[in-house]
């Protein structure tokens, strides 16, 4: 457990560097567990702090923060120093205020990804994440104007949660042309007819409950 003193400062850049130089190397196993542990009830803004921790495989900087029976989440928008974390397989960036995702494009040894409650905006840079075949983009606000082209390249994707977003039937002609997908959920979404994608070859698994029928 952390000390009170340092808990009650965790807000300002110096107590954040006082705080990663006091849990070393177990960043990702504090920001993991249950919604009520300390890993996520402490929300980042600022990733500067995280500079000497490049050569980890695996981060977990998920916003979500429970507190007095209400919950939030986190503001971290500027994620340009993950551009540097090239040795990353998986990371968690669920429930920020994140809208670019460019320095994304650097890891590409990512095979998990969670963007979910995100207010994204372009999807493109996820097009070099040749690796990657978990993704999350619950949650994002997207809609049929969005261009799902890029996922296109991840020739390796499996696993493509869509749920809880504005998307319709027109945003399936990308969607149905994943074919290496074996787990896929669409739900309470604006999708009136989901036919095309149980055509899908690998499918395992399609969720598809639509917001009138929950």
């Amino acid at each position: 457990m952390l000390p009170d003193d340092l808990r009650t400062n965790l807000e300002s850049e110096s107590s954040e560097r006082i705080f990663l130089a006091y849990t070393k190397l177990s960043l990702q196993s504090f920001f993991c567990g249950s919604s009520y542990s300390y890993g996520y009830s402490y929300q980042l803004t600022d990733l500067r702090p995280l500079a000497s921790f490049t050569q980890r495989t695996s981060l977990d900087l998920n916003g979500w923060k429970s507190e007095n029976n209400s919950y939030s989440y986190g503001k971290l928008s500027d994620i340009n120093i993950l551009a540097n974390f090239t040795n990353l397989t998986e990371l968690n960036l669920g429930k920020n205020s994140i809208t670019g995702l460019s320095p994304l494009a650097a890891l590409t040894k990512l095979r998990v990804l969670d963007l979910s409650d995100n207010p994204i905006t372009d999807l493109s840079p996820l097009s070099a994440l040749k690796k990657l075949t978990d993704l999350k983009l619950d949650g994002c606000q997207l809609t049929e104007e969005m261009d799902f082209s890029p996922l296109l390249a991840l020739t390796q994707l499996q696993s493509l949660d869509l749920s809880r977003n504005l998307i319709g039937d027109r945003s399936l002609e990308t969607i149905t042309r994943l074919t290496t997908l074996k787990n896929l959920n669409v739900s309470y979404n604006r999708i009136t007819d989901i036919r095309r994608l149980e055509t899908l070859p690998n499918l395992l698994q399609l969720r598809s409950v639509r917001a009138w029928d929950w």
